[in-house]
């Protein structure tokens, strides 16, 4: 791979990405992207067209490296360091983790420094992208995402989890810029680096949801949209649901993992739970149309950007009060909040807003009033190119 020459009005994104084509260009149908990305990511090219955006992402599906050209940049796949397993069996779990983590920094540091950009956006501490920030010497900004230190916290037998909590602690350590969703990361940032430089940025809504024709409190339904693990309250949601039968929930998430698979299986007699599997963006909202309220039952998360959909869409949501929901979901205004882990809170919220139709239809209206603005694509991409402007500034 060349070096090239700086250029001003270059910038690399490191985040993960789906692989939408083929190393000839070529679309993979019905493939899902990361949504949250996508939509940055269209939204800052849309907005700032002369700048030249770059996504660099690992990723397990590619069996070689590849750049395909896309209406919002380039994307560069790069073949992930999961094969470093096969040489490594007999080393700790922990060890393989690190290995892994290091091969990663080295790979992608050679993409940073082979493009050369203005500027260095690491999207999240999960994975080596916000160390591999720190290691070029370039101007960098690292957004906090899941937070697997609170996670953790929330799922302590997950091993790959809890593996990777040492490195992104590190990350937090180091870091000196950073992009917070909401005041909880932020406060979670503190608590490891108190003198880091902290600017707020939410994520822009995609086009299908603001255009969705919701009716909340009409339907006696219910959707949920997600990961299907037990981090995100399955287990609650779905022994809820399967003792009302006179109410309806559709389930958006890959079934044929093998989770999946072993909660469709244990509940595949219970016809009121609908499993739709994975789809697009235009899918989801497609199915916000026929339910009154969103589900999300997380154990913890930070900012979910299915909430964003949801009440742009003019959706109430039932979740959890964990991480970043609160910031997100005013009780009795724009959802309902309930404590993790709560079957009977939930079945309650359920039955109330079953019984309420004029009161889920308002908080429905609600929602969309306030969303709509704060969510607005021209408005985050004006705000990023903001805080990339004072990074390259403060970097000099």
């Amino acid at each position: 791979m060349k070096t090239s020459h700086p250029a001003p009005s270059r910038i690399v994104w490191l985040c993960q990405f789906t692989v939408i084509a083929h190393p000839d260009g070529t679309p993979i149908p019905g493939c899902q992207t990361v949504t949250w990305i996508y939509n940055l990511a269209r939204s800052y090219h849309a907005r700032y067209p002369e700048k030249e955006l770059h996504l660099v992402t690992e990723s397990s599906q590619v069996a070689q490296s590849y750049v395909v050209a896309t209406d919002f940049g380039h994307v560069h796949y790069v073949r992930d360091a999961y094969w470093v397993a096969a040489f490594d069996r007999p080393w700790p779990f922990a060890w393989r983790g690190w290995s892994r983590f290091l091969l990663s920094r080295l790979k992608l540091g050679r993409y940073l420094r082979a493009l050369q950009p203005a500027l260095v956006h690491a999207h999240g501490t999960e994975f080596a992208y916000a160390l591999t920030a720190l290691d070029s010497g370039l101007p960098y900004v690292i957004s906090l995402q899941g937070l697997l230190c609170e996670i953790a916290a929330a799922n302590p037998r997950d091993r790959i989890i809890t593996s990777r909590v040492a490195s992104e602690r590190t990350a937090l350590l180091r870091g000196r810029h950073f992009i917070a969703k909401t005041t909880f990361a932020e406060r979670i940032l503190r608590r490891i680096n108190a003198t880091a430089t902290v600017y707020h940025l939410e994520n822009p809504v995609h086009e299908a949801f603001p255009s969705a024709q919701t009716t909340p409190g009409k339907h006696r339904a219910f959707l949920f949209v997600g990961r299907l693990e037990k981090a995100k309250g399955l287990d609650e949601l779905l022994h809820v649901c399967s003792g009302m039968p006179d109410t309806r929930l559709f389930v958006i998430g890959d079934h044929q993992t093998d989770i999946g698979r072993a909660y469709r299986v244990r509940y595949e007699a219970c016809s009121n739970i609908v499993w739709l599997g994975t789809t697009s963006s235009a899918g989801v909202a497609r199915a916000m149309q026929d339910v009154d309220a969103l589900i999300l039952p997380s154990y913890m998360d930070t900012s979910p950007n299915v909430i964003i959909e949801a009440h742009c869409a003019g959706l109430p949501v039932i979740a959890t009060q964990v991480g970043g929901i609160p910031e997100m979901v005013e009780h009795g205004r724009t959802g309902w909040l309930i404590p993790a882990k709560d079957a009977d809170a939930l079945a309650a919220a359920i039955r109330w807003f079953v019984e309420h139709p004029a009161q889920v239809a308002g908080m429905g209206q609600t929602a969309r009033q306030l969303a709509l603005p704060r969510y607005a694509p021209a408005l985050a991409a004006e705000k990023l190119q903001a805080i990339y402007d004072r990074i390259v500034v403060a970097s000099r």
